[in-house]
């Protein structure tokens, strides 16, 4: 079992208690503007991190854990990723947003496969990933400490992630 800090794991909890864990959670715009209820995105996201985190035996502590399910959440409906070389995403980044964009995408990419360039090395977008989730700490005074984390702690949430995507053996994480 691996533990992203030395802190114990939470017992998972029951649906009653997932219900309160979102009660807070209210309507609010997505990127276009429109009105969105995220709490079944958030609900679904937070299953799915619980299940990853059994299934691949890494247990993440709860603000990493929070950040992956609002990170999931706030792609579900995402189907555009990054160009094939993300290094040219940097550019036209000027936010701390921006930069957690780039870093999310390198994220589902480095976890899942999906759009991986051919001609980059294996550990391309997780290299791309740390350093857009560093920028996106540095973007803010002072430094935003969860990014900084997110950063370091990349390859762990890949980890995670990684037990999502279906056949994918559990000794090849």
């Amino acid at each position: 079992m691996i533990a992203a800090d030395d802190q114990n794991h939470p017992a998972l909890l029951r649906d009653e208690e997932i219900q309160t864990i979102f009660s807070g959670v209210g309507l609010s715009k997505d990127a276009k503007g429109r009105t969105m209820n995220w709490q079944p995105y958030l609900k679904a996201s937070w299953e799915l991190v619980m299940e990853s985190e059994g299934k691949s035996q890494v247990f993440l502590d709860q603000e990493l854990e929070a950040y992956l399910v609002h990170m999931m959440a706030r792609n579900f409906r995402k189907t555009q990723f990054p160009p094939d070389i993300v290094c040219l995403e940097f550019s036209r980044a000027k936010t701390k947003d921006d930069y957690r964009d780039i870093g999310d995408s390198c994220l589902f990419v480095d976890a899942w496969d999906v759009k991986r360039a051919r001609l980059v090395e294996r550990q391309y977008y997780e290299k791309m990933g740390q350093i857009a989730y560093t920028r996106a700490a540095i973007a803010t005074r002072p430094t935003d400490e969860l990014f900084d984390r997110i950063a370091r702690q990349f390859g762990l949430l890949s980890r995670v992630l990684r037990v999502l995507k279906p056949g994918v053996p559990h000794y090849a994480l």
